[in-house]
């Protein structure tokens, strides 16, 4: 069964990687509108700047695209949450979920940095890349 392949705005709020990647280019954009607007002396030019205003949407991006392309032609396994935990202190802390499901007979385990909605023992599906079924990720992350 295909899964709905999430839209790059979809991306950007639902994947923690794809989160980060919009977050640190929405920044670097308006740090260089503000280095342009301001003019401080700097010993850098701001023009710099606009080596990361490439590169962060490539990353952006090339994240999208391996997703969808795993919701779209992975194949999808039961899973079961192993566990849910918080990782790091304060603002910048984050439910992490570890999970484990079998492909082709063969176990294997997964996580991802954003878990708060599961739940230890709870049946998940699981999209698995079937030429590496090591690389996988949680369906109802994009799907909810």
């Amino acid at each position: 069964m295909r899964s709905p392949a999430p839209s790059l705005s979809t991306m950007a709020r639902k994947d923690y990687f794809a989160s980060y990647f919009t977050t640190f280019l929405i920044i670097t954009l308006l740090v260089y509108i503000g280095l342009l607007a301001f003019r401080p002396p700097l010993e850098i030019q701001p023009h710099l700047l606009l080596i990361l205003l490439v590169l962060e949407p490539i990353a952006l991006v090339v994240r999208a695209s391996k997703v969808r392309s795993l919701l779209l032609y992975g194949t999808a396994v039961e899973g079961t949450v192993e566990k849910v935990y918080r990782v790091g202190t304060g603002a910048g802390s984050r439910t992490r979920v570890e999970y484990v499901y079998q492909y082709e007979g063969v176990e294997h385990r997964g996580g991802y940095p954003k878990g708060g909605s599961f739940a230890p023992g709870q049946r998940i599906t699981v999209m698995v890349d079937p030429r590496t079924p090591r690389k996988s990720l949680i369906r109802d992350v994009f799907t909810r």
